[in-house]
C-alpha cells in the first residue's frame, strides 16, 4: 500500500557521540531505505524497511568528504566520495563492499540509468603555470573501476587573481 507521503512516524537509526552530517536516502523497487551519511570524515550506510526495521545495520564505506549515493536497479547502493582530489567508487552486492580509485575531481555526483549503468559528473579546478584557475564540469561512464570521460558540460574560463 503506497504511503501518503506524511512522516507520522519517526525512528531512530543512530545513537552516536558524535554527530552526523549531509545525510542521504535512496529508496529501491523493493521498498528498502538506502540511507547514507557522514560521521567526521567517514561515510556510513544502512538499509532498512519502511517500518523502520534494520535490514542492514551500520557499515563503514569510505573516507572522503564530497559524496553522492545512488541505487542500481537490482537495489545494490554505490557511492562515489571524493578524498584529496581522488575519486572513489564503492558498490555494495553480496553482502560486501568493492571499492577503487576511479579518477580525479573536486567533487562527483552519481546517477544510474534503468539500465543499471553509473553515470558521474565531475568538477575540477585547476591551476594554471600564471597562477590563474579554471574550472570545468564533465560527464563519465562507470567502467571497470574506471571514469571513462565523454561529455564537457562546461569549460570554465581562466581566471587570474
Amino acid at each position: 500500500m503506497p504511503h501518503s507521503g506524511i512522516a507520522n512516524e519517526i525512528f531512530q537509526i543512530t545513537a552516536n557521540s558524535a554527530a552526523e552530517s549531509d545525510v542521504r536516502i535512496e529508496g529501491d523497487a523493493a521498498q528498502r531505505l538506502h540511507i547514507s551519511y557522514m560521521r567526521g570524515s567517514n561515510l556510513y550506510y544502512q538499509c532498512r524497511a519502511c517500518d523502520g526495521t534494520s535490514l542492514i545495520p551500520e557499515e563503514l564505506v569510505a573516507c572522503g568528504a564530497a559524496y553522492s549515493l545512488a541505487v542500481d536497479p537490482a537495489g545494490n547502493p554505490q557511492v562515489v566520495c571524493v578524498s584529496s582530489g581522488t575519486v572513489h567508487y564503492a558498490v555494495r552486492t553480496n553482502g560486501a563492499w568493492t571499492s577503487a580509485a576511479v579518477g580525479t575531481a573536486d567533487s562527483a555526483s552519481l546517477a544510474i540509468m534503468n539500465d543499471g549503468q553509473a553515470y558521474v559528473a565531475c568538477a575540477k579546478t585547476a591551476i594554471s603555470e600564471q597562477g590563474g584557475s579554471r574550472s570545468s564540469i564533465w560527464l563519465a561512464r562507470i567502467e571497470t573501476n574506471a571514469l571513462v570521460p565523454f561529455h564537457v558540460v562546461a569549460a570554465g574560463y581562466e581566471t587570474n587573481y
